[in-house]
């Protein structure tokens, strides 16, 4: 982790013009593969808090770690198989919090996408929401790596300042 970034070759056109990125807002999957160098993005614990994605991709022959929120699954066949909410969970916290944890330990830069509305108000995700939503805003405060943020959709209150707002450190924030 103490060693210099490996940069690649990339050999895709960095001005090529991205068709899928408009879907990228309900299903970030989409997005994140369209954008990738060679269309690879590796998701990580896709089985795990849904609402979440999170994983690795090469950005112009670099490696980052991307968060992004997700309000839909799209199947093989392009159609809706699966809708969420645009808040954050628990889960989707927790799972983010380990892996901007991972990015920051081993140099990886982050890049998160952002389509939140606010926080999932159920009787059972009030019970750890709050610890959970806390580390997270903890964990990209605390982050040393460089950290960007896009705005791919809404952003409210305090549920977009814990997905890497400008306010808890974020080098850039586009929309």
């Amino acid at each position: 982790n103490e060693e210099e970034a490996e940069f690649t070759e990339c050999t895709d056109d960095l001005n090529r013009l991205c068709g899928q990125v408009e879907a990228g807002a309900g299903d970030a999957v989409i997005a994140l593969s369209d954008i990738a160098d060679d269309g690879m993005f590796v998701e990580v614990k896709a089985g795990y808090g849904k609402d979440m994605v999170v994983g690795l991709m090469k950005l112009n022959g670099m490696t980052v770690g991307v968060v992004a929120n997700r309000s839909q699954i799209f199947n093989e066949e392009g159609e809706v198989a699966e809708t969420m909410d645009t808040t954050l969970t628990p889960a989707g916290c927790k799972k983010a919090t380990d892996f901007v944890q991972f990015c920051d330990a081993f140099s990886i830069p982050l890049v998160s996408f952002t389509n939140v509305t606010g926080f999932k108000a159920c009787a059972c995700a009030e019970k750890s929401l709050a610890r959970e939503m806390a580390k997270l805003t903890c964990a990209f405060a605390n982050a040393t790596v460089p950290k960007v943020n896009v705005v791919i959709g809404k952003a409210f209150g305090s549920a977009y300042v814990t997905m890497n707002s400008k306010a808890i450190g974020a080098d850039m924030v586009y929309a």
